[in-house]
């Protein structure tokens, strides 16, 4: 043992002694064995420390090369690019329902009939006297001509031709009249046949067959939903940097392990003054009609893409006062490499400066490494056994309970005994 360390022994054998004056037999017994193991436990120590015994286990990762991407993330709802009301133009009983409730339609495709019997009874009316009109429109037709030839070789007369040509221009014009009102008739039934004004997903039915409907009642709502839309805001920061067509990832939690992709459709020129953010829209395609409009979304907008940039686990820094280093290994030795970092992504963060793609870095094992340090790799479970026990090694005495230090005891029935000495702190206790 060296010179040193036999006097502090002393020393502390006569602390001990002091500190053990008015005690029973019996406790000063049991300080002087807690003395002896912090002795032996010293002997043990000083025995780790010696040369040959510094190589330090640690766990290493590689630099990984990675592409990374600096995003905007604003939480928004799902919304339809177009959304229309399917309302009743005309009164009438409903006839029939031609679709199923949440069904995708196709534009043009017909959803409702109304009651058009009356309309149709009209409509087969004017049709037949617009029929009739027409067969003496042409015989009027031919007589004028007839008559008009005539009179160009002078053998009809004058009030013959007038009668002739007035004939055929009335017919004329009862032809054209009947004609408008078939074709108002013929809207009229159109209007009793409620039809998709654009291909998408049609609601719940609002009505039954055999209501009753008037104008302008609400029958059914159609949803354009592919693509569909998400809205959301980004804080004023981004203004500078958001514009229409940026790559868009949005995320739901109704589909958890899935990604939708899109674009960006829309950027408000305005920032709002309470919130200071602004309005963003990105349409993302729903082939299967997946997202429905009123759900929760959260968008993550593209601003720049880093390519073949170093990434190393997180656990991997070591926090210095203004900046993070780590610990490369290279021929056994462990060298520290002050960093500057970048983007952070589950668990990883970028390298922009300090280590370059392939080093090995100290994972585990590194906050008891200094500069130059030999190092040993190994599992994980040395590693974490060997942190352990450093930890337990510097670990401050006075961290350990109370109730293991040896406590002096005065029966207050004997007045006689001299009051026991202050205990000493754990890391003051006496050595034999």
């Amino acid at each position: 043992m060296p010179e040193g360390s036999a006097d502090q022994n002393r020393l502390r054998s006569t602390g001990a002694r002091r500190h053990t004056r008015g005690l029973p037999g019996g406790a000063r017994a049991v300080l002087v064995l807690v003395a002896a193991s912090v002795i032996v436990g010293c002997r043990d120590d000083e025995a780790g420390d010696a040369p040959g015994n510094n190589t330090q286990p640690v766990t290493t990762v590689t630099a990984q090369a990675r592409t990374l991407r600096e995003t905007a993330t604003g939480i928004g709802s799902l919304q339809a690019v177009e959304r229309v009301e399917l309302r009743a133009e005309r009164q009438g009983l409903v006839r029939e329902i031609l679709f199923e409730e949440g069904q995708r339609v196709a534009e043009g495709e017909l959803l409702f009939r109304l009651d058009d019997e009356q309309l149709q009874q009209r409509r087969a009316a004017q049709a037949a006297a617009l029929e009739a009109t027409q067969a003496d429109l042409t015989n009027a037709r031919w007589n004028f001509d007839r008559i008009r030839r005539l009179r160009e070789e002078g053998v009809a007369a004058a009030e013959e031709f007038k009668n002739a040509r007035d004939r055929y221009q009335s017919l004329s014009a009862e032809v054209d009249e009947l004609s408008a009102r078939l074709e108002l008739v013929k809207e009229q039934i159109d209007d009793t046949r409620i039809r998709a004004p654009l291909a998408g997903r049609v609601t719940e039915h609002l009505v039954d067959v055999g209501d009753f409907v008037d104008v302008g009642d609400h029958l059914a709502t159609l949803y354009r939903i592919d693509p569909i839309e998400l809205a959301f805001s980004l804080a004023e920061r981004f203004a500078g940097r958001i514009e229409t067509g940026q790559p868009v990832t949005a995320t739901s939690p109704a589909f958890p392990d899935e990604r939708f992709e899109g674009r960006l459709s829309f950027v408000s020129p305005v920032v709002d003054e309470a919130s200071r953010e602004f309005r963003v829209k990105a349409r993302l395609p729903n082939p299967d009609g997946q997202l429905k409009p009123g759900a929760f979304a959260t968008a993550h907008v593209t601003l720049a893409t880093r390519t073949d940039r170093p990434v190393v686990p997180e656990e991997c820094l070591v926090s210095l006062r203004q900046t993070y280093a780590v610990f490369a290994v290279a021929d056994g030795v462990a060298h520290r490499r002050d960093v500057t970092i970048g983007l952070r992504q589950a668990g990883l963060v970028e390298i922009r400066a300090g280590l370059e793609p392939g080093a090995q870095v100290v994972r585990t094992g590194h906050m008891r490494l200094t500069d130059g340090d030999a190092v040993r790799v190994v599992d994980g479970d040395e590693a974490q056994s060997s942190a352990a026990t450093w930890s337990a090694a510097t670990r401050p005495a006075a961290t350990q309970p109370a109730a293991t230090q040896p406590v002096a005891t005065q029966p207050a029935s004997d007045p006689a005994t001299p009051p026991a000495e202050p205990d000493l702190p754990a890391s003051e206790a006496p050595d034999a």
